[in-house]
C-alpha cells in the first residue's frame, strides 16, 4: 500500500513536471512575438505622428476580434457583437479628432511615403498583437492547473531571454555595468516598473478567466480613467471627444456583458409600445 502511495505520488510529479515543462516551451512563442513587436514600434514612431500612431494602434481590435471568433469559434449574443462594434467606434473617436488638430498644428510632418511605411508597419504589430494575445489565452486557459504567477514567470523568462540577447547583440555585455544598465532610473522610473508589473499581472488574470475582448474593453475604459486622474492632479480637463468616446466605450461594454438584460429591456419597450396603439 505505501509504495502504491509512493508511486501515485511519483506520478502526479512527473506529470506536473511535464505541464511544466510543455508550458515553459509554449510561452516562449508569445515572448518571441511581443519582443518584435515592441521593436517595431519604435521604428513605427519614426514614421508617424504620435496621434496617428494611437489611431492605427486600433487596428489590432477587429484582428483580435476576428482571431478570437477563429479559434475559440465562441457564439455571441447580437447585442455583444454591437458592443464590440461601439467599442471599436468610441475608441477610435478621439485619436481621428487629435489626428485632425495635429494637422492643423503642422505637428504632422512626415511624408505620404513615411506615412505608409508607418501604416504597414502598424498592421505587421496588430497582426502580432493579435496572435500573441489569443496565444496566451489560450495556452492559459489550456493549463488552468498551474499557478498563474508561475505562468507569468515562464512568460518573462523567455521575454527577458530574447529582449537580452537582442540588446547584448547590439551594446555588447558591458550594458551590464550598473552605471549604465541603471542609467536615468529614479522614483518614478521604478514606480513606472512597478504599475506595469501590476497591470501585467491583472491581465494575465483577465485573459485566463475572461477574454481578449474584455481586454480591449479594460484598455479603452483606461484612456477614461487616465482622463480623470490627470484632471484631478493636473486640472487639465478631458477633450470632448475623449469624453465622447469613453462614454460609447462604457455603454458598448454594459450591452457586452449584459446582453440578455438588453433584450428582455427591448422586448418590454416593445410590448408598451404594441400596447399603447
Amino acid at each position: 500500500l505505501y509504495g502504491a502511495r509512493v508511486t501515485g505520488s511519483q506520478h502526479r510529479t512527473t506529470k506536473k513536471e511535464s505541464l511544466a515543462a510543455a508550458m515553459s516551451t509554449w510561452f516562449a512563442v508569445p515572448a518571441l512575438i511581443y519582443a518584435v513587436s515592441n521593436t517595431l514600434v519604435w521604428h513605427a514612431n519614426k514614421y508617424l505622428s504620435p496621434p496617428q500612431y494611437q489611431l492605427l494602434s486600433n487596428i489590432k481590435m477587429p484582428m483580435t476580434v476576428f482571431l478570437h471568433r477563429l479559434v475559440f469559434k465562441r457564439t455571441r449574443h447580437q447585442m455583444q457583437w454591437l458592443g464590440i462594434g461601439m467599442l471599436i467606434l468610441g475608441s477610435i473617436s478621439d485619436e481621428l479628432l487629435a489626428c485632425g488638430d495635429s494637422s492643423d498644428k503642422g505637428i504632422d510632418n512626415h511624408t505620404v511615403q513615411e506615412e505608409m511605411t508607418g501604416l504597414s508597419i502598424m498592421l505587421v504589430i496588430s497582426a502580432l498583437s493579435a496572435v500573441a494575445g489569443i496565444f496566451s489565452e489560450y495556452k492559459l486557459k489550456e493549463f488552468k492547473s498551474v499557478s498563474i504567477h508561475f505562468s507569468n514567470m515562464q512568460l518573462y523568462f523567455f521575454g527577458i531571454l530574447v529582449n537580452g540577447t537582442l540588446l547584448f547583440a547590439k551594446r555588447g555585455f558591458g550594458i551590464l555595468h550598473p552605471a549604465k544598465f541603471f542609467a536615468g532610473y529614479n522614483g518614478h522610473t521604478i514606480s513606472a516598473v512597478v504599475v506595469h508589473a501590476c497591470m501585467g499581472i491583472l491581465v494575465s488574470y483577465i485573459m485566463k478567466y475572461a477574454d481578449n475582448i474584455m481586454k480591449l474593453f479594460a484598455g479603452a475604459c483606461a484612456s477614461g480613467l487616465s482622463s480623470v486622474v490627470n484632471y484631478i492632479l493636473f486640472g487639465s480637463p478631458p477633450s470632448d471627444a475623449l469624453l465622447y468616446g469613453t462614454t460609447i466605450v462604457l455603454i458598448g461594454l454594459f450591452f457586452y456583458t449584459r446582453p440578455q438584460f438588453i433584450t428582455l429591456l427591448q422586448r418590454k419597450i416593445q410590448l408598451v409600445i404594441k400596447e399603447t396603439k
